[in-house]
């Protein structure tokens, strides 16, 4: 059976790390990534987003959603 798990928090608070670091040994996991990505973001967002994407395992899923995320289950 299939597992999902909301990790809540404010900005900034550390929810991806914690994510990461719960499935970390996990295969098969779907990241769900609700930043919004814009052309025109600041340089400091983009390196987050940057870093984000190279820590996830080469074999997870990721979908990148800020809205309608009920469609994804």
């Amino acid at each position: 059976m299939a597992k999902l798990t909301l990790i809540t928090g404010g900005a900034k608070s550390g929810k991806s790390e914690v994510a990461e670091d719960m499935y970390a040994n996990e295969h098969g996991v779907c990241y769900i990534a609700t930043s919004v990505i814009r052309a025109n973001q600041d340089s400091e967002m983009k390196l987050k987003i940057k870093k984000h994407r190279q820590r996830r395992p080469a074999d997870w899923t990721t979908e990148e959603r800020y809205k309608d995320l009920v469609f994804l289950f």
